[in-house]
């Protein structure tokens, strides 16, 4: 199972680069489930996840929580990933919608399980 875990900053009103580049999973290379997991430090925060060439997750709302990442409460989706030839890339941006005040923390995971 492939792991990538950390944490950003997400400057108020902006949207983050893919937390995913460059990293080891960032191609899915077999077919897999992809579990994403995150929490951020205030309200107003969603994330967009990108599979291949489609939408998994579109600009939704993450948890506020604002500590430690726990399983199952942490987790915000669930999907398959059948890559094409060459792999199917994943992409995980945060958008920061407050405008009041300075920039946000956001803990993620992602876990990628083979099941081929």
């Amino acid at each position: 199972m492939g792991l990538m875990s950390s944490q950003t900053s997400v400057a108020i009103n902006t949207t983050s680069p893919n937390v995913l580049a460059g990293l080891m999973e960032e191609f899915v290379t077999r077919p897999s489930i992809v579990r994403v997991y995150c929490n951020g430090a205030r309200s107003l925060i969603s994330e967009t996840v990108l599979a291949g060439g489609g939408v998994a997750v579109d600009d939704q709302d993450i948890s506020e929580r604002n500590a430690a990442l726990v399983k199952p409460d942490d987790e915000l989706y669930t999907f398959g990933v059948n890559p094409g030839v060459g792999g199917d890339r994943l992409m995980l941006r945060f958008r920061n919608r407050n405008v009041a005040a300075g920039p946000d923390i956001v803990r993620w995971q992602v876990e990628i399980q083979p099941i081929a």
